[in-house]
């Protein structure tokens, strides 16, 4: 089934923590049937509820292109869907293609409202319908008050919610094409979704059109998620907002849908072959309940526990002295239990900042990474420092010794695999070492000096 526009994935938030935001994790872009109906987005609130009436969601192809690739540079929308506190319009606030607005250029649309009694009714009676074909309460109404709770995740059903002249149009063929049941236990959920419903028309008045959807399989888009926070709603700074590029991939067939996923590393992936409706895994990656890391006899201890857990292979951890430039230090195989809680201990931490993070890979590839957390170590006074560092050939160890004495200087990669160890005899006064260093690769190593009975660590970055 061919569509002719689009939308996206994943996002980046650029909004400040004060602010409501919703972040785009996944999109049913097209559906095995249905794809006015049936087509939904996933996102997930932040530390702050969001407010349907503050919503406005659409796609745009970033070029003069018909493709999107190349041409000039441009913001040119072709559905939007709006709530009634937010820019009925994207244009002049976050479109560039001149007098672009709803009926010139633009089709606009809506959402419905719990706190409505007409809508509410509709509300809950497509819900109803799809928590009876899974099998149990996937979905969720969004309280009266029109506020998505914080920290939820969010099911947008872009189309379900046009009623026409004969009646609400809802999900398509929807026992087969909108069977939620893998993401039941029993009768219980492993994942929940608040369900917003928008009043897209492409299925017509008679609600009989089931093709030619919204987004786009034939051309780059990107996908635009905005909440209003208050002011003047024409001015972007009063919005927080979230984008995500991609480019479609192959047609999907008629028992395989066509979603897009994040990539885990700030890109999208387009796949569908997951049958209708994919694994709520899919949908919405691993969930963590917690990940932190702490110090203890000196050495990190990095602990983690899964909120939501399927099709996992397994967790890889990453270590940095940076924040930035991360690589593998170890791995631990998923046990694939919701609720499974995990420990790793890092045995040679460097004094300082340790900054780590959880890389997850699922059984059909899909990357996600965690938040990075920090552990610190103070810095000890040290009678030896490292010059040049960073180092582009060989660096030095300037140590100053009481008395002459034996030490043994050890250098480990960040994942704590030993790259060189020697002993070295020191003299009272300054004595200066040399570390094998241009043998060494570009990268971050730690040094490690073991005097007797007591050991210390400084960090060597070799260009």
């Amino acid at each position: 089934m061919k569509k002719m526009y689009l939308s996206a994935v994943m996002l980046i938030s650029i909004a400040a923590t004060t602010q409501a935001q919703l972040t785009i994790n996944s999109q049913f872009i097209n559906p095995c049937g249905g794809d006015e109906h049936n087509e939904f987005i996933i996102a997930k609130t932040g530390s702050n509820g969001v407010d349907i009436a503050n919503i406005s969601f659409g796609s745009y192809n970033p070029s003069s292109n018909n493709n999107g690739v190349g041409g000039t540079a441009v913001v040119d929308y072709n559905y939007w869907w709006a709530g009634t506190n937010a820019v009925s319009s994207p244009y002049p606030t976050f479109s560039d293609y001149p007098g672009e607005s709803c009926g010139s250029g633009l089709t606009c649309y809506g959402f419905r409202y719990p706190s409505v009694p007409a809508d509410e009714t509709d509300i809950n009676a497509l819900i109803n319908e799809l928590n009876t074909i899974a099998g149990c309460n996937v979905f969720l109404a969004v309280p009266s008050t029109n506020i998505i709770p914080a920290n939820s995740n969010v099911a947008i059903f872009v189309g379900a919610g046009f009623r026409s002249a004969s009646g609400l149009c809802g999900f398509h063929d929807a026992v087969t094409n909108m069977n939620f049941s893998n993401h039941c236990s029993g009768t219980d959920p492993v994942v929940t979704y608040y369900a917003v419903f928008g009043t897209g028309s492409g299925a017509g008045p008679n609600c009989t059109t089931t093709t030619g959807g919204y987004f786009s399989n034939s051309s780059r888009r990107i996908s635009a998620l905005h909440v209003f926070n208050g002011g003047d709603n024409t001015v972007a700074a009063n919005y927080t907002s979230s984008f995500q590029d991609y480019t479609p991939g192959a047609a999907s067939g008629a028992t395989n849908a066509g979603l897009i996923i994040p990539s885990g590393s700030n890109g999208t992936t387009w796949i569908n072959n997951q049958g209708c409706m994919p694994s709520p895994f899919v949908i919405v990656p691993v969930k963590l309940s917690y990940f932190t890391g702490s110090a203890s006899a000196k050495k990190s201890v990095l602990k983690w526990k899964s909120e939501y857990e399927e099709e996992v292979l397994h967790f890889i951890i990453e270590k940095s002295y940076n924040g930035r430039d991360f690589v593998e230090m170890g791995s631990v195989k998923a046990k694939n239990i919701s609720g499974s809680v995990y420990n790793f201990t890092d045995e040679l931490p460097a004094a300082g900042n340790n900054f780590y993070r959880l890389k997850t890979i699922s059984a059909n590839g899909l990357i996600e990474y965690s938040h990075i957390v920090k552990v610190n170590f103070a810095r000890t006074a040290s009678a030896w420092t490292i010059t040049p560092n960073p180092a582009e050939g060989y660096a030095s160890l300037l140590y100053t010794a009481d008395a002459a004495k034996n030490i043994m200087i050890k250098v480990s990669d960040i994942a704590g695999r030993t790259v060189s160890a020697a002993a070295y005899n020191v003299y009272p006064g300054s004595n200066r070492l040399i570390l094998a260093g241009r043998q060494l690769a570009s990268g971050t190593y730690l040094v490690t000096v073991m005097d007797g009975g007591k050991a210390s660590s400084a960090v060597l970055i070799k260009k």
